[in-house]
Parts: C-alpha cells; structure tokens; sequence
C-alpha cells in the first residue's frame, strides 16, 4: 500500500495536468491497482459504470449516509447518459478512480482504517475526486456534468457540506495551497503568486488598501456588471501604475482557496488571511457556463468551492493581472 501523501499527490496530479486520454488510462489502472481498491474486480480496468455504480449502492446501503446515498442515485441518473465511446472514456475512468475510494468504504467500519486512510478521508477524497473530475468533461457534455455538479453541490451555500476538510491540513503542501506564505511575495496592496504567476490585488472592489490593512466595505455586483467595473477602475487609474486589471478564471480564482486557513466551525475562510486580509465569501470569477447563459463560476471561500451561480445575483470581485 502506497503511502497516503503519495496518493493525494498522484490525484492531485491526474486533475490538474493536461494530459493524453491514454494517459489517464494507464495513470488511474495503476493507481487503483496500487491501492487494491478493484481487487473484486477481474482484470486492471475498472468496471462499465453504470454496473459500477449499481454495484456501489448497493454494497454501501448500509454505510452511506442519506445524503450520500441520494448523490450517488444522482450520479447514477448522470452517467447513464454518458456514450461508450472513446471521447468519453477517459473522463469515466477519472470519476471511476475517485469513486474507487467510496467503494473501499464498505469493507470497512465507520471508525475503521484501511492502510493509510481513515474512513472519513476516503469519504472525503472521493468526493473531492468527483467535483475534480466535473472538470474534466468537456462542452458536448455539458449537460452531464451539470447533473454531476448538483449531485456534488445540491446546496450552494454550503456547497461542501458533507465534505470533510480536516483531512487535508496535514498535507497542504502537496495541494499547493495558498496557506503557504513563500507562495506570494506581498507588496503593499498586491500579492505576486510566484508558483502561478499572477497578481493579485489584496483587497476587492469597493475597497481600498491604506497603512497595511484593507479599509471599506467590498461591493457587490452582477455578474455583467463586474466586468464593467474592473473595467471602470482600470480607466481610472488602476493600482500600482498597472492598468490591466481583469476578473480571474475560475481556475486562477480557485488556486487562492487554502484547505488549511479555514474552519467552518470558527468561521474561518477558506483563504490565506494574512495575505488577503478581511471576510469574503462568494467571488465571481470571469468563466461562464457552457451552455446555459444564466449561470456562471464562483468561488465560495466560506467552503473552500466552485459552482455556478445565477449571473443576476451580486457577489464580489477581486481582480487579478499577470505577473
């Protein structure tokens, strides 16, 4: 059994690198081989999905709570949409590997181990591993992996709810998360993110950076209306002498998301508080939804997640530029 940090690492890896389809094939069968999470299974690759997923809720009828159960019902709904063709694949053979540890659950008791994971953090990876892989499916299947997302986030405001983030504090440096101070070199009111190179402004519009601390109330705009607005403060001026500032991808807004900084429970952001001092908690970024034009990518930072929201609501804006 391979170690935990490993693990983590080579997930980590599998979501963020653009890498061949084939790849992800020979990636994720070694993987799930390394950990014995098939060894039901005959032959390396994982089973049809849908026999998968039946065979899932059924071993974990008695282990799974109703909110589990009912998403895994949902998932079930999602992929049998998906066609058996090449194109999509890979994209069940990522969702398989990070359901993979669900179905290791049911060998094992609520307080149980297995190797070096406990119960609660394979739980918990499996879901990370499937918001991760929501990702991966590309524009045709847009309408899949809308099911895939509510199946993961039914609640917006407590999108990760059932998510246990603890888990992770221990290995913040293999997530690359932004609790790490040597991530950005602080400059006034900018933060550099030298591992992605970006710049970051510390504080959102609306407010303004005086004697090392963030000053004034953030506005909230909709989602047109933000860009308009970082528009608006580039005309004006800017910050820094730079006049180039724009709302941030999903993708760049996320890689502010620092698993170790937050605590629900002590209501705790899930961002670095040092560097961007002050409460935010939904942030629009500048990705829209593929295929529905009402909706598009924010980040909630009370719960360390991305989803769509409705591009008629306000939420915060924090601008970025690269470095």
């Amino acid at each position: 059994m391979v170690e935990s940090n490993r693990v983590m690492a080579d997930i980590l890896d599998y979501f963020s690198a653009e890498i061949a389809s084939q790849t992800f094939r020979v990636k994720i069968s070694s993987l799930t081989r390394e950990l014995g999470l098939f060894s039901g299974f005959s032959g390396l690759e994982p089973p049809k999905i849908n026999a998968y997923l039946l065979r899932l809720n059924a071993d974990l009828a008695q282990t799974a709570t109703r909110q589990e159960q009912q998403r895994l019902s949902a998932l079930s709904s999602a992929f049998s949409q998906l066609k058996d063709s090449a194109r999509t694949h890979a994209k069940r053979d990522l969702v398989s590997g990070a359901l993979s540890g669900f179905y290791s659950l049911s060998s094992i008791s609520a307080q149980g181990n297995t190797g070096s994971f406990s119960h609660k953090e394979l739980r918990s990876l499996a879901f990370l591993g499937l918001a991760a892989a929501y990702h991966e499916l590309d524009d045709a299947d847009e309408l899949v992996a809308e099911k895939l997302a509510l199946a993961i986030y039914e609640h917006p405001p407590t999108a990760a709810q059932f998510v246990d983030r603890s888990y992770a504090k221990p290995f913040g440096h293999i997530f690359a998360t932004a609790g790490e101070d040597s991530q950005f070199i602080l400059n006034g009111g900018i933060a550099k993110d030298v591992h992605n190179g970006l710049m970051w402004l510390r504080f959102a519009l609306g407010q303004e950076w005086y004697h090392e601390q963030v000053q004034g109330r953030l506005e909230r705009f909709e989602w047109k209306e933000a860009f308009a607005a970082a528009q608006a403060f580039n005309r004006q001026g800017g910050y820094e002498g730079y006049t180039d500032w724009r709302l941030p991808l999903v993708e760049e807004l996320k890689t502010l998301i620092d698993f170790e900084a937050g605590d629900t429970r002590k209501g705790l952001h899930f961002i670095n508080n040092r560097v961007f001092p002050g409460h935010y908690d939904l942030m629009w970024s500048a990705s829209a939804g593929s295929y529905n034009n009402n909706v598009a990518w924010i980040v909630d930072f009370t719960s360390g997640s991305a989803f769509y929201g409705n591009i008629n609501y306000g939420y915060g804006v924090r601008l970025v530029r690269k470095a």
